[in-house]
């Protein structure tokens, strides 16, 4: 979990940067660092929402509306943290610079653990609960029903044309030992994609009503002995959707 919450990994202002032709006629020094270069970007890009769920937002609001802009890292804000009887510089800042309201470091954190806490109105929406019903040993599928957000949003949800928990997302698995617990920079991830539910015929066209009622099937990335051991079947089990 500490890895998809690190800026160093998903950052812009962190990651590198596409090389342009410069007056020596040469765009990067060796294949080597090219390779290196598109594998950050790679990685920032596929797993930029899963990151983006678990750290703070911009909470300036226009007309109504709020900025949701993932907080990046600065060294060079002059303002104070937003948080009340704090004083400390501000460490993470919006990439509007019109927008005020960034936070110290400390409070990051603190911000970041209630996203990834116990369920309730700080935790992320993009986590969710659920119990593992059926475990496919040939496919490396995992069918999980119960399946709620630890913070569902104020409006109902059109299962049908909403990106989240949809057919192909990325989806990183913690198992638990209650429903509900929070979740430790020390958890380790398991990755898979949301795939289609068995569940009879013209199944693919109408997958999205067993999201609605809260079924879920992934299929595993990486199916070895050991991901397949640390999930059973009756076993709580927290998602983390990187639509």
């Amino acid at each position: 979990v500490s890895w998809l919450s690190d800026p160093s990994n998903f950052a812009c202002n962190v990651l590198p940067k596409f090389h342009t032709p410069d007056h020596n006629g040469g765009v990067y020094d060796s294949i080597e660092q090219y390779h290196e270069i598109m594998q950050q970007l790679r990685i920032g890009i596929t797993w930029w929402n899963g990151y983006s769920h678990l750290n703070p937002s911009c909470n300036h609001g226009s007309k109504g509306k709020r900025c949701n802009r993932v907080l990046y890292p600065t060294n060079n804000s002059p303002e104070n943290c937003r948080v009340k009887n704090c004083n400390r510089q501000v460490q993470f800042a919006c990439s509007d610079t019109y927008h005020r309201g960034g936070i110290c470091s400390k409070c990051c954190d603190k911000y970041k653990k209630n996203l990834r806490g116990s369920p309730g109105n700080r935790c992320s929406s993009s986590v969710y609960d659920g119990i593992v019903q059926k475990k496919d040993l040939v496919d490396g599928q995992f069918t999980l029903n119960s399946v709620t957000s630890r913070n569902p949003p104020s409006w109902k949800v059109n299962w049908k044309t909403t990106k989240h928990l949809a057919l192909n997302n990325i989806v990183g698995l913690i198992p638990l030992r209650t429903k509900g617990d929070s979740l430790k920079e020390s958890d380790s991830l398991i990755w898979a994609e949301v795939v289609v539910t068995n569940s009879g015929y013209n199944e693919s066209r109408n997958e999205w009503e067993q999201r609605k009622n809260g079924v879920l099937t992934v299929s595993m990335f990486d199916y070895g002995v050991d991901n397949s051991e640390k999930i059973q079947i009756g076993d709580y089990v927290a998602v983390i959707d990187c639509f």
